[in-house]
C-alpha cells in the first residue's frame, strides 16, 4: 500500500487597480501567495502556485 500525499494549491486573487499602478498592487497579491508557496516547499509539501 502506498501512502496517499497530499497536494496543495495556492491561489492569488486578482489585483485590482485603485489608481496609478505602483508596487502595492504587486506586494498585496503575488507576494504573499509566494511566500506561502516557498513555506510549502520548505516543509517538503507538493503545493502548486496559479497566478491567474
Amino acid at each position: 500500500m502506498s501512502k496517499e500525499v497530499k497536494r496543495y494549491t495556492i491561489t492569488a486573487a486578482l489585483p485590482y487597480t485603485n489608481g496609478p499602478v505602483h508596487i502595492g498592487h504587486l506586494a498585496g497579491v503575488y507576494i504573499p501567495s509566494d511566500i506561502y508557496a516557498v513555506f510549502y516547499v520548505l516543509i517538503k509539501r507538493r503545493c502548486v502556485c496559479l497566478w491567474i
